[in-house]
């Protein structure tokens, strides 16, 4: 079923499947923790519905901004969303595998590069139906993926901004590191004080030197409205 929803800024909704994948209060950590006004190139990598893109034109300076989605029918879905909001002079959707990046996109055109990947191994376990699968796991994509594709969209000190999984930071690091991306800055999220931070998100920089800035650890605690967290977008 599809639905329209409100995203609480400058008046834009967006369509979403709820019978398939709604984004979640990950891609709002990734917005906050990305976003800056003087951003003007921005790719979305792994966009889904679109609300990266949808939510750059707000917060950002990006002239033009990129989504990309390997699935047809969440990418027509947030083509769609773009023209609900009139946004096709701003922000274009591409339907299309970012281990092709070099097909439809050109080099060291962006200074932002985002992405909210899937985050579970391909054999990690059973999921029912193909586009949830295809949204969760990494059947398309993989961090060497994500980070392969950045290095070719980003320029010279480009930054790759990506939300994943805690645990599996390392591979997250490697990749980069393979693709000369420095890390240079990482934010944990935990739902309690006490608890293990269970999503990272972690800045990238093309060409950057060494030197990584570990932020205070962020604590969502349940009954907090989600879309707090873009009121510090920059």
């Amino acid at each position: 079923m599809i639905r329209t929803d409100e995203l609480f800024v400058n008046n834009l909704k967006i369509y979403q499947d709820a019978d398939n994948f709604c984004f979640g209060t990950d891609s709002l950590l990734l917005a906050q923790f990305s976003f800056k006004k003087k951003t003007t190139a921005m790719c979305d990598l792994c966009t889904g519905t679109g609300v990266l893109p949808l939510l750059a034109s707000a917060h950002t300076k990006s002239e033009k901004t990129y989504g990309v989605e390997i699935s047809p029918q969440t990418a027509e879905l947030a083509k769609k969303s773009v023209s609900l909001n009139n946004l096709e002079d701003r922000v274009e959707i591409i339907n299309g595998d970012i281990r092709y990046i070099k097909e439809f996109l050109p080099n060291a055109m962006f200074d932002l590069v985002t992405a909210n990947p899937p985050y579970m191994p391909q054999n990690s376990g059973f999921l029912s139906d193909i586009k949830r699968r295809t949204a969760r796991a990494e059947t398309d994509c993989t961090p060497s993926d994500i980070c392969t594709a950045a290095r070719y969209l980003l320029k010279n000190k480009g930054r790759l901004c990506v939300v994943y999984r805690a645990d599996r930071l390392t591979e997250l690091f490697e990749s980069m590191k393979k693709n000369g991306i420095e890390p240079k800055r990482l934010l944990t999220v935990q739902s309690k004080p006490e608890n293990d931070p269970y999503v990272i998100l972690c800045e990238g920089i093309v060409g950057g030197s060494p030197g990584l800035k570990i932020e205070k650890p962020l604590v969502i605690n349940n009954g907090e409205n989600r879309w707090s967290y873009l009121n510090a977008a920059k």
